[in-house]
């Protein structure tokens, strides 16, 4: 057996569980992918690691711990040549991706690697590792921890194993999408050689080899089941070998499986585009993982390495992403924000024939909606007059339920019992791998602390973090329910506008009621309603962020004015009394205290919720001068109330 962890380290199944906190770690490769570049200006090596207490843990699982190391420059990735090397890893964070842990490097992240042919029978320090120029030696604990790891483990079958990998420059797409904001180990989109439009697939013929292709296109529908998941994307070209969607009144397509094994996670009509331009992708496995986790109606994506067939009919195109059989982990789709287009000329040609298209339906009268539902343009909706009985019934179910919800989400117990209230069943989240945090946890200063490695401590502004919590609703802004939604001006045309005078077709011409979007923006102030309160302390609340389609998931409805649409504002008012009970009607009648007051305890169950922290520059000041400043923020995701 290996010796002791050494001090100021920890041991895999530890790191494992110690989600958000950033530590050291050292570990035996027993997989690892060539460097890739990212989506933005960093190249990346994914490898995965063992130590000796890992196979004998039970509260992990999986072949190691996977490790995520950035890095601009490709040399300067730590240099693993073969399976049986031993990482030294400085300050890494433990994140999640998949619902798995992961080790992803900071920028503060020192490597060193003790190569498998370099490394004695025997504990010892005589071994020079691979590191970059003036990483500071390892102690003699931390060599013969190293080593003793190593021998740990059957080196014949390392050596055996072991394959080519090369450290050597790979060339940068030319037509790569810039950063996206997220800490998932997904492999960069290949050479662009492979990228094909949909109007350019076909089957090949009778001796030809297989068609494998890249695609990027925007998510119409989703179909979920055990097995597989499959995504109906368009990137807006036309084939003649796909199937035809026609546009009625009824607008209905395919949507799940005539046994109703398979369900839609989008609404029963087609939403668009009509005729022949989606294509349905089946994924497997990680890939499909990936999909059901990660995935909504209207996301662009970008899709590696396709396998491009006829249906099960034989006489129409589809694709099949199934998974890497050498590397399993790889997850084969990317997704891609199309406020990037700007670096990208494939998606910025993909958002303009969009655009071209909802023009054109626009001005027949249809709308193209990005929550999976197509409808005609009622421009008298708001004034017509209900139909006598059949709405008149309706009102009075509905009313009948909003009283039994309401009466479901009643609570008059004291803060002393509040940990043994049930969650509110109409709040229903994500099915995430991700245990229940304290807010007092996640609000804690403490955990913004990390130690550079010299041992000097340092402050990081926020974490690229989720949680979830158990909370319920202290007060919201802004005051006024109509004021919830916010106009825009579209920002999944700002990369293309700029180009748009240049371009003189009028399917570029900028229509105000067109291009006059409305997002959800407001914000909840909640407390923690997973613990009681300490004797004599008030829990400390937290601002969660509603935005964009985080609301659209929460409300499940699309933002609109709600000053000038009565129907939208009570049907926002009737979902928002489930998380928050009477709060608005004793705000309306000046009965509303202090959110913390005792006489403010509010009427409505806890729910539970998915919080996503990040970080939202703001504008500072330092010595005079300005400075551009980095606030901790939170907002709500992957939440949803039920009606």
């Amino acid at each position: 057996m290996a010796s002791s962890v050494p001090d100021g380290y920890m041991d895999l199944p530890k790191a494992w569980q110690s989600m958000g906190k950033i530590g050291n770690i050292v570990g035996v490769v027993v997989d690892y992918l060539t460097p890739t570049p990212t989506k933005g200006t960093d190249y990346a090596v994914t490898f995965t690691l063992i130590d000796s207490q890992w196979k004998a843990s039970f509260e992990v699982r999986g072949e190691g711990l996977k490790c995520r190391y950035f890095k601009s420059d490709i040399k300067k990735l730590p240099s693993i040549e073969s399976k049986g090397d031993v990482v030294v890893l400085r300050n890494m964070k433990i994140t999640e991706w998949q619902g798995v842990p992961i080790a992803i490097s900071t920028s503060t992240s020192v490597w060193q690697v003790l190569a498998e042919k370099d490394i004695p029978d025997v504990p010892g320090p005589n071994v020079s590792p691979r590191a970059l120029p003036g990483t500071p030696s390892l102690p003699k604990s931390v060599m013969e921890y190293a080593t003793a790891l190593c021998n740990d483990q059957d080196r014949t079958s390392y050596r055996n194993a072991n394959s080519v990998h090369t450290n050597a420059p790979f060339p940068v797409p030319q037509n790569q999408v810039n950063p996206i904001v997220q800490a998932l180990p997904i492999e960069s989109p290949q050479p662009h050689q492979k990228f094909r439009l949909i109007q350019d697939l076909h089957i090949p013929g009778p001796g030809e080899p297989l068609l494998f292709a890249n695609l990027m296109g925007e998510v119409r529908k989703i179909y979920v089941n055990d097995f597989r998941v499959e995504l109906s994307i368009t990137d807006y070209t036309y084939n003649k070998d796909l199937f035809h969607y026609e546009h009625t009144s009824e607008s209905k397509g395919r949507d799940g499986d005539k046994y109703g094994y398979t369900t839609s996670r989008a609404h029963e009509s087609w939403p668009g585009p009509w005729g022949r331009m989606t294509m349905v992708v089946s994924t497997w496995d990680t890939n499909a993982q990936f999909a059901r986790t990660s995935l909504d109606v209207g996301q662009y994506v970008f899709l590696r390495n396709v396998h491009i067939k006829h249906d099960a009919r034989g006489s129409k195109l589809e694709g099949a992403l199934r998974v890497n059989k050498q590397h399993p982990d790889q997850v084969g789709i990317s997704i891609i924000q199309p406020t990037k287009a700007e670096n990208d000329e494939d998606l910025k040609e993909l958002l303009k024939r969009r655009r071209g298209y909802e023009s054109k339906m626009r001005k027949g009268g249809v709308i193209l909606l990005k929550d999976g539902k197509s409808k005609k343009h009622l421009h008298s909706q708001d004034n017509e007059k209900p139909q006598a009985e059949s709405n008149n019934a309706r009102r009075k179910r509905e009313k009948r339920e909003r009283k039994r919800k309401a009466k479901e989400g009643q609570s008059s117990v004291d803060g002393l019992q509040m940990a043994k209230i049930e969650a509110n069943s109409h709040v229903v989240r994500k099915n995430v791998n991700i245990s229940c945090t304290a807010l007092e946890e996640v609000l804690d200063s403490s955990v913004l602390l990390a130690k550079s490695p010299e041992g000097n401590t340092y402050h990081l502004p926020f974490h690229n973090v989720s949680y979830l919590a158990k909370v319920r609703v202290l007060d919201f802004l802004p005051n006024r329910l109509e004021d919830f939604a916010a106009p825009h001006a579209g920002p999944l045309y700002d990369a293309i506008l700029s180009s748009a005078s240049e371009d003189s077709s009028s399917e570029m011409d900028i229509d105000s009621s067109g291009d006059i979007h409305w997002e959800w923006r407001f914000a909840l102030l909640v407390e923690d309603a997973s613990l009681p309160p300490r004797s004599g302390q008030e829990r400390k609340p937290m601002i969660l962020q509603v935005f964009g389609t985080d609301g659209d998931y929460l409300l499940n409805m699309d933002a609109e004015d709600l000053s000038k649409n009565s129907r939208a504002l009570a049907k926002v008012r009737e979902k928002l009394f489930v998380i928050w009970g009477d709060l608005e009607e004793r705000k309306l009648e000046g009965r509303f205290s202090e959110p913390n007051s005792r006489d403010n305890q509010p009427s409505a169950k806890p729910f539970e919720c998915l919080i996503k922290e990040y970080g939202a520059k703001r504008p500072g000041v330092q010595n005079g001068s300005p400075l551009e400043q980095w606030e901790r923020c939170f907002r709500i995701y992957g939440t949803t109330i039920k009606m």
